[in-house]
């Protein structure tokens, strides 16, 4: 429990240091301009899988599977970006935000707190729709071996992902219809 405390401690520091808590850096990966909220998120996905597959294999973490249901994964989908859209931060980015003083994070965390009170009192009438149920879907495999290949390729992949990214810097904006000229 304390290390998983302090990796959200340095991941918080990281978030905050490259500045993925902004309205803008949000907007910007939404739009395909800014790739900083992607690469963090490919390297914390990647340390993370690589962190439970240690837990996991020492018996410090628990597997438990839930199945895949499509229509749930689609209306989810639809509504986190919508969420993220409308207020410029995902889940993991608002609470940093409510914590350096952005009043619409606060906004944005009780919707979703609501959001989710209002999805548990409507599940029994909704849960026939987000079908179908595709079962537990899991890559980890009984071989410890094949497993930590399996981990460590997924692993690598995003690394590799990130780091690809990185490469690529966002494009300079171009200045509004007659700023040039109003500039001279």
């Amino acid at each position: 429990m304390i290390v998983a405390f302090l990796a959200g401690v340095v991941f918080a520091l990281i978030a905050r240091w490259v500045g993925i808590t902004r309205f803008d850096r949000i907007i910007g990966f939404g739009l395909l301009l800014d790739f900083t909220v992607a690469k963090i998120l490919l390297v914390a996905i990647g340390t993370s899988a690589l962190a439970f597959f240690v837990e996991y294999q020492l018996g410090a973490a628990v597997l438990e599977v839930k199945p895949l249901l499509i229509g749930g994964v689609v209306a989810g989908g639809a509504l986190f970006g919508v969420g993220m859209a409308l207020l410029g931060y995902c889940p993991g980015t608002m609470p940093m935000a409510l914590g350096e003083g952005s009043l619409d994070a606060g906004v944005g965390l009780a919707g979703g707190l609501t959001a989710g009170l209002l999805y548990t009192l409507v599940y029994p009438w909704v849960a026939p729709w987000i079908g179908p149920d595709l079962g537990a879907v899991n890559l980890y495999v009984q071989d410890p071996v094949a497993c930590a290949l399996i981990v460590a390729v997924f692993a690598a992949v995003l690394f590799a992902a990130a780091f690809w990214l990185d490469r690529r810097r966002p494009p300079a904006p171009e200045p509004a219809a007659g700023v040039e000229s109003a500039m001279k």
